[in-house]
C-alpha cells in the first residue's frame, strides 16, 4: 500500500492529461460536445487529481500522518462518481445516474474534508495556514453538488441552482485550491520561501471565500441586487489574486519568467484573471458569456495550471527526498518545449474567451500533447519510479 499512496498522484495526473486532451481533441473534431469536454475534464480529469493532491499535502501541511490504505482510495470514488456524471451529461442515463454520481462524490468530499480536520487537530504545532484552503475548496464543493441536485427537484429554481452549481465547484473547489495550492508551489520552485506566504493565506482566505459566496448567492437574487453582489464577488477574488501576482513580482521579479514551472503557473495566473473578467461581463449583462464560462476557466486556468504543477511535482514524488539526477532528468523532460506550452495556452486562453473555441480546442490539444509525449518518454526513460513501482 505504500507503493500506492506513493504512486496515485503520479498516475492520476497522468490520467489528468490524457483526460484533457481526448477531451478537447474530441471537441475540436466535433465528437462531443463542449459541455460534455468540460464535465471530462473537470470530473474525470480533474477532481481525482486534487484529491489525491490533498491527500499528499494535507500531512505536509499539518506535520501529521498521512492517509489511511481506506481514504488513499477516495479519489479512485471521486473518479468514479464524476465518470456517472459525465453519462449523465452526455444523455447516457436519467436522473438515478445523477444522483448516484452526487452520493459518490458528496460522501468521499465529506470523508476527505473529515479526516483533513483530524488531520489538523492531531498537527505538531500550528498547522499552515494553507490547509484552510483545502477544507474550504471541499465545502464548496459539497455545496455544488448538492445545488445541482436540488436544480432538478425544484425545476422552478433550475437556472439559479445551476449557476450556483458551476460557480461554487469552478471557482469555490477549483479556484480556492488552485489559489491555496499556487502561494506555496511557486517559493518552492525557486527554493526561496517567501516569509509572507502564511500571514498573506490567513489574510486572504475571508475574501476568497466571501467572494464564491457572494457569486453563489448572486444567482438567486434579482438582477440589479444580483449585479452589485456578483460584482463585488469578482473583485474579492481578482484582488486575491492581483495580491498573489504582486507579491510574485516582489519576490522573484524577472526569474519569474525564466523557469518552465513559474511561466506556465503566471500564465495560469493570467488565466483566473481572465475568467473573472469573462464572468464579470456575464454578470453584468455586458456580454453573454454564461455557457462559454466553463471552457474559458478550464481552457484559460485549469490546464495551464495542471500541466505546470505536474511538471514541478511528478519529479519530486517520483524520486522523493534529497536532490538526484534522475529527478532532475524528470523534470527536464517534463518541461521538455515550455515556451512553446505557455504561448499554446495563453493564446487558447484568448481565443477561448473571445468566442473562438474551435482555436481554443487545437491551441490547447497541441499544449497538452507535448506534455503527454514528455510523460511517455519519461516513462519510457524510467523516470517515473513511482508509477513503475506500483505497475511492478
Amino acid at each position: 500500500m505504500i507503493g500506492l499512496n506513493a504512486s496515485m498522484p503520479i498516475l492520476l495526473g497522468i490520467c489528468a492529461v490524457g483526460v484533457f486532451t481526448l477531451a478537447v481533441l474530441a471537441a475540436l473534431v466535433g465528437e462531443v460536445t463542449p459541455t460534455v469536454a468540460v464535465h471530462a475534464a473537470l470530473g474525470v480529469g480533474a477532481l481525482p487529481l486534487i484529491g489525491s493532491a490533498m491527500l499528499h499535502f494535507v500531512p505536509v501541511l499539518t506535520r501529521s500522518a498521512g492517509a489511511s490504505p481506506g481514504l488513499a482510495r477516495l479519489p479512485f470514488v471521486l473518479q468514479g462518481a464524476g465518470l456517472l456524471a459525465l453519462f449523465f451529461v452526455a444523455g447516457k442515463g436519467g436522473l438515478g445516474v445523477l444522483h448516484g454520481a452526487a452520493v459518490l462524490a458528496w460522501g468521499a468530499a465529506a470523508a476527505l474534508a473529515g479526516w483533513l480536520l483530524r488531520r489538523a487537530g492531531k498537527a505538531l504545532g500550528t498547522p499552515h495556514p494553507g490547509w484552510r484552503w483545502y477544507l474550504a475548496a471541499l465545502l464548496c464543493l459539497l455545496a455544488g453538488l448538492a445545488a445541482i441536485v436540488a436544480a432538478y427537484l425544484w425545476p422552478q429554481q433550475y437556472s439559479a441552482l445551476r449557476a450556483a452549481h458551476v460557480r461554487l465547484n469552478l471557482f469555490g473547489f477549483v479556484g480556492l485550491t488552485a489559489l491555496g495550492t499556487l502561494h506555496v508551489l511557486l517559493p518552492t520552485v525557486f527554493g526561496a520561501p517567501d516569509p509572507r506566504t502564511a500571514q498573506r493565506l490567513r489574510q486572504d482566505l475571508g475574501p476568497a471565500v466571501g467572494g464564491v459566496l457572494a457569486l453563489a448567492g448572486a444567482a438567486f437574487m434579482p438582477t440589479a441586487n444580483g449585479v452589485v453582489v456578483g460584482l463585488a464577488g469578482v473583485a474579492l477574488l481578482a484582488a486575491c489574486a492581483l495580491r498573489l501576482a504582486w507579491a510574485w513580482g516582489r519576490a522573484y521579479g524577472r526569474r519569474l519568467g525564466e523557469d518552465a514551472v513559474t511561466l506556465l503557473l503566471c500564465v495560469a495566473l493570467a488565466g483566473w484573471l481572465l475568467s473573472l473578467l469573462c464572468l464579470g461581463l456575464d454578470v453584468s449583462g455586458a456580454m453573454s458569456a454564461g455557457t462559454r464560462l466553463p471552457l474559458v476557466f478550464v481552457i484559460a486556468f485549469m490546464l495551464p495550471l495542471v500541466s505546470g504543477a505536474l511538471s514541478q511535482l511528478i519529479p519530486v514524488w517520483a524520486h522523493p527526498g534529497r536532490l538526484t539526477p534522475e529527478r532532475l532528468a524528470c523534470r527536464a523532460q517534463l518541461t521538455h518545449a515550455w515556451p512553446a506550452r505557455a504561448l499554446l495556452h495563453l493564446g487558447a486562453a484568448f481565443a477561448a474567451a473571445t468566442g473562438a473555441m474551435a482555436w481554443a480546442f487545437a491551441l490547447s490539444g497541441a499544449a497538452l500533447a507535448v506534455l503527454l509525449l514528455a510523460l511517455a518518454r519519461a516513462a519510457r526513460a524510467g523516470l517515473l519510479s513511482g508509477a513503475r513501482r506500483l505497475s511492478a
